[in-house]
């Protein structure tokens, strides 16, 4: 899961959260009932491959990589790479060159940490939970991800870690469709009406600006 964009609410058990609405305004355009299906994050391009999903919402950032193998809907959020380090031991813009940094497996900010910036001590996680376990627990210095996911990660632990600063990427997210599916171009009308409409910016500040308790441009950007 990656509050806020969809996560586990405990209380009814039930898939929740900005992505899933998300889902569920689309949906109702066409008078359809989105069914949701947890799928852990390194298998979820397979599954859609084998034709598990019609589309996947899942904070996924636009790369023309990606583009290669999937189709994406228009971009629908705008996303950089923040760092998350610990209040009692923080790292800043010159440090972190030399720190041991986490990075969750095959992510953007994976891609970004070993490739842009060149960091050679990184460690890899295949969930982005554990990443944020071992920086509370002292076993990494940093974590990177995207800036929204690890302000959320500041608000729910605001004594043991801090987002000190971002990088530039020029990421933004959407959803990802089977390739060549003949679906897919209707559904992207329907993601342009939702933005133009209203209804994405207000499910921004319902699930977006409390999670993460500042605007992600407030945080300062470092250079690569």
């Amino acid at each position: 899961t990656s509050p806020p964009m969809e996560y586990i609410d405990t209380a009814t058990n039930q898939i929740v959260g900005f992505d899933v609405d998300v889902v569920n305004a689309i949906c109702a355009k066409i008078n359809c009932k989105a069914e949701f299906v947890t799928t852990g994050w390194d298998g979820i391009f397979a599954a859609l491959d084998q034709g598990s999903f019609d589309l996947v919402a899942s904070g996924v950032s636009i790369t023309d990589e990606r583009k290669k193998v999937h189709d994406f809907s228009v971009p629908y959020f705008s996303s950089d790479i923040g760092v998350l380090t610990r209040t009692d031991a923080p790292v800043d813009e010159k440090t972190i060159k030399s720190a041991k940094v986490g990075v969750q497996q095959a992510t953007t900010g994976a891609t970004f940490a070993q490739e842009k910036l060149g960091l050679t001590d990184v460690q890899v996680y295949p969930d982005q939970g554990d990443m944020f376990t071992a920086l509370r627990a002292g076993q990494i210095d940093a974590a990177m991800t995207d800036t929204s996911i690890v302000l959320a990660e500041q608000v729910a632990n605001p004594d043991k870690v801090v987002v000190i600063g971002q990088y530039k990427t020029g990421e933004t997210y959407g959803a990802i469709y089977p390739k060549g599916n003949a679906n897919n171009a209707t559904i992207d009308k329907i993601f342009t009406a939702i933005i133009e409409d209203g209804t994405m910016a207000k499910l921004g500040a319902k699930y977006l600006a409390a999670a993460w308790g500042k605007d992600p441009a407030s945080v300062p950007y470092y250079n690569p």
